[in-house]
């Protein structure tokens, strides 16, 4: 199944490093300096070619670029601006997958949910605990980005095995 790169989109941008047999390698949000939107965006994908290429030069290839669906319905969407962030860092990881040459995979948000806590609907609390019991990481509800890109990635790999 090999190495992955998870990411929940959004303004600050959580992603998780993962591999099927280390588990979990690495970590973090990112969030751009830039003033003006786009130029942010493009902060994004040039952090995210950075981070792709750092896990090729340092062992096994990366096998995709993993991201939540972005429906219509699927998220609590309360601006454009919200809207803007989650299609922005959606469509710049499909490119910045695209470009590397590797997958670029989605899956459903209330999937996520249910693989990692127990049920679709879970909150953010209940999947930060999730993350933090199956990882033995302890994160803050500031962090909950993170914990969303690491079940994003803990539910890739359960799908691939079953």
């Amino acid at each position: 199944m090999g190495k992955i790169l998870s990411i929940d989109p959004g303004r600050e941008l959580g992603y998780a490093i993962m591999d099927s047999k280390d588990g979990l390698l690495n970590y973090g949000i990112y969030r751009s300096d830039a003033f003006h939107r786009f130029a942010a965006l493009n902060d994004y994908a040039n952090f995210l070619e950075d981070l792709v290429a750092e896990q090729e030069a340092g062992g096994p290839e990366l096998q995709a670029i993993l991201c939540e669906e972005v429906l219509q319905g699927s998220c609590n969407l309360r601006s454009d601006t919200a809207v803007f962030w989650l299609l922005g860092t959606y469509l710049a990881a499909g490119l910045v997958a695209d470009r590397a040459g590797v997958k670029f995979e989605t899956i459903h948000p209330a999937t996520i949910k249910k693989h990692m806590a127990g049920q679709g609907r879970a909150t953010k609390d209940e999947m930060i605990a999730a993350v933090s019991v199956s990882y033995g990481l302890a994160f803050k509800l500031s962090e909950s980005h993170i914990a969303d890109a690491v079940s994003l990635g803990d539910c890739y790999f359960a799908r691939q095995l079953a």
